[in-house]
């Protein structure tokens, strides 16, 4: 429910559909990889997302875009 309502806001700030929906499937993918919650998450549980992107061979450039979208999204979260 939070990353729809994250979406909304998104959409409500006029950033486009293609961004909404890659934002939204980062948040997910690393939400699927957490044993709690997404207002649970730790830290060491995004350091070791991350660290798993790096393993699978994802680019640098990959990782960071990811590693803002997590950002952006906990700063959404923390702010509602």
């Amino acid at each position: 429910e939070i990353v729809d309502e994250y979406a909304i806001a998104m959409a409500a700030a006029g950033l486009s559909d293609g961004h909404i929906s890659n934002t939204r499937a980062v948040v997910i993918e690393f939400a699927r990889t957490l044993t709690g919650p997404l207002w649970e998450a730790t830290c060491a549980d995004a350091d070791r997302f991350l660290a798993e992107q790096r393993r699978r061979g994802l680019t640098v450039s990959t990782r960071a875009g990811k590693a803002g979208a997590l950002s952006v999204f906990y700063e959404f979260v923390i702010a509602r």
